[in-house]
């Protein structure tokens, strides 16, 4: 049986200001006495239109069905045992409990009419969650690679991260990466793949030709911000806003990203979290802005995550004075879970442990950049050097058994909204790492065949059914878009 906690929280969409009381408790841990009543409960406010599918063009229709549990209260997370046979047991079924709805659609015939008491076939043609990857070759490999590369990223993805790092992507003043990002945008688009923009603001490195002058950096941030956000707006609508703020402050930063490390630390970096989020959300009011970080401890949601939901509705906190209420900046509490090493494997115990402590801010969860290496383990990495690291048949076993784990896994917790793997191929991989799901010519590995599997098929409802006297069926089914079709004449 299924362990819920006492926490409870509506599944899915959010109220867009939050409001209510019940995450006060939670949020004591971090506030002391003070409490925050604009973070509230995750409420399905889905709109109730009925899902009407005319039958002559099923192809062309990608509607919603009426969701009829929008009232049922679905835990923040759910334990899971450290046994793998029992961990699998109950992950599927709470997959089956608090993933799928129950849901209605009417099928009308090429009249408009009900089509009544006929058997049909209803489809899901998109899901709601995000699987996704970052897509950072994209139109960079030789042909045959770039077409094997493309093809196979849009057989298992809906979502995909492009790359806005700032050294690189604006290496040259004025001269940002813009033409090659909306190509790529585009592609995705064009493929039902929802892309997101990474990151807006990271002091990982920086280009040359920033001022030293201080006041005049912090208004190009956030220029830079504002022009990102405002070119790309209608065609990418999905930020990680500022990346690894936590602990921006290393020897490490200090010599690779001087002047931004300065930025912060001058400014504040609780003050330029908040300016970056207020200047993004300026500049596209329906955004989907997002927290990124290595860290999840503690002190990234005392020090990122409560300053920023305190700023939304003017609260104070012990890190920073009152200020007025600006409305709602966090959309999503970004969460990297990369497994290089032995040491930083997620357990069963590690993943609930992280969804209990995030999950009670009630903002979905985005596992942001995941990576399982089919590599041998190794307890020392260079971080900013080249590793030789090889792939082996063996390794690939073990990569393909532990995703499938760690995403069934996440996908079992009702606050986890989007799974992102880092680096799809091992060609150009992160660290010289063997991450991808693809090897570097391109071949699928286990896991890529192992995944295809669970999000294209055993995470998809697909079903036969009779439509009663007033043309409806009523199924239950993984949240997403569906098409009906009739079977016969």
């Amino acid at each position: 049986m299924i362990k819920e906690v006492e926490k409870i929280m509506h599944r899915r969409y959010f109220v867009q200001n939050v409001l209510g009381t019940s995450l006060g408790g939670g949020l004591a841990k971090f506030l002391g006495n003070q409490t925050m009543s604009s973070i509230g409960m995750a409420q399905d406010v889905r709109p109730s239109s009925l899902f009407k599918a005319p039958v002559t063009e099923p192809q062309n229709l990608a509607l919603r069905p009426d969701i009829l549990d929008t009232d049922e209260q679905r835990p923040a997370w759910v334990e899971l045992p450290e046994d793998p046979v029992e961990c699998d047991a109950a992950a599927k079924e709470a997959i089956e409990r608090y993933r799928k709805r129950s849901m209605a659609l009417t099928v009308l015939d090429e009249h408009g009419n009900p089509l009544v008491e006929r058997r049909v076939r209803i489809r899901q043609t998109s899901s709601d969650f995000r699987f996704g990857c970052n897509i950072f070759p994209w139109g960079r490999l030789p042909d045959a690679r770039q077409n094997a590369y493309t093809e196979q990223f849009a057989q298992v993805f809906n979502a995909a991260t492009v790359a806005f790092y700032w050294w690189t992507y604006e290496s040259q003043q004025g001269k940002p990466q813009d033409a090659y990002t909306e190509r790529v945008a585009r592609w995705c688009q064009a493929n039902g793949i929802r892309v997101k923009g990474h990151p807006l603001f990271w002091n990982y490195a920086e280009p040359a030709w920033l001022p030293n002058d201080l006041q005049t950096l912090h208004t190009q941030v956030l220029d830079r911000i504002t022009q990102c956000v405002t070119r790309f707006r209608g065609l990418i609508d999905r930020w990680d806003v500022i990346n690894e703020v936590t602990g921006y402050n290393t020897e490490e930063l200090r010599k690779n990203a001087p002047k931004l490390t300065q930025l912060l630390t001058t400014f504040g970096a609780e003050t330029l979290v908040r300016e970056t989020f207020q200047t993004a959300r300026a500049a596209h009011p329906d955004a989907e802005l997002l927290v990124n970080d290595y860290r999840v401890d503690d002190d990234y949601a005392k020090r990122v995550i409560v300053p920023l939901l305190a700023a939304e509705s003017g609260e104070h906190t012990e890190f920073g004075q009152s200020a007025v209420a600006m409305g709602r900046l966090l959309d999503g509490i970004g969460l990297q879970s990369h497994q290089h090493t032995p040491d930083s494997r997620w357990s069963s115990a590690k993943i609930v442990e992280v969804c209990q402590r995030f999950s009670q801010f009630g903002r979905p969860l985005h596992f942001t950049e995941t990576t399982i290496p089919s590599g041998q383990m190794r307890d020392e990495i260079a971080y900013r050097g080249q590793n030789v690291w090889e792939t082996s048949v063996a390794d690939e076993e073990r990569q393909c058994r532990e995703v499938v784990r760690f995403y069934q896994s996440l996908f079992a917790q009702p606050s986890v909204d989007a799974i992102f793997w880092w680096d799809f191929s091992d060609h150009g991989a992160w660290l010289n790492a063997p991450a991808g799901w693809l090897r570097a010519d391109m071949s699928p590995k286990p896991v890529f065949d192992a995944m295809a599997e669970q999000i294209g098929r055993t995470w998809r409802t697909e079903l036969e059914a009779t439509t009663d006297p007033h043309g409806q069926v009523q199924f239950r089914g993984f949240l997403g878009t569906y098409t009906a079709q009739p079977i016969d004449g």
